[in-house]
């Protein structure tokens, strides 16, 4: 029973729609309604790329760095002794032996040299596509 009326209610369905017909909207449709719309301008928005240290404070550190070594290397020599520097006294302190009983063959140092050299150039390759990307 249901399905009968189910089925009597598609056919009336499909019977009204082919004698109405389907509306199809004229070819200027989408112009038309385009137009009516407010026109606005997209704005792209503009990134600004700062950097997190400032020109003055790697001036600061630059200055930092050659301040210190200088002291290292050429201050302090008649505190600590005639021969020895601050600098030569902390290396002194931290040289451990902890590699003195190990021997790299001249291949395996020349390896990792050039394994080293080789990451740091493909570390500023790869840096710059990925700058170039964004």
């Amino acid at each position: 029973m249901e399905k009968d009326k189910k089925t009597n209610m598609e056919d009336w369905i499909a019977d009204g729609i082919k004698e109405v017909g389907l509306e199809s909207p004229s070819n200027d449709f989408t112009r038309q309604v385009l137009s009516k719309l407010p026109e606005r301008e997209v704005q792209v928005p503009q990134i600004i790329h700062s950097p997190l240290i400032t020109k003055n404070g790697w001036t600061f550190v630059i200055l930092s760095i050659i301040a210190i070594f200088t002291l290292f290397f050429y201050g302090y020599k008649g505190r600590i002794g005639e021969d020895q520097t601050i600098l030569d006294k902390v290396f002194d302190f931290l040289s451990y032996d902890i590699f003195s009983g190990i021997h790299f063959s001249d291949t395996i140092v020349m390896g990792v040299v050039l394994f080293a050299v080789f990451a740091c150039i493909q570390m500023v390759t790869l840096k710059r596509f990925i700058e170039r990307q964004i």
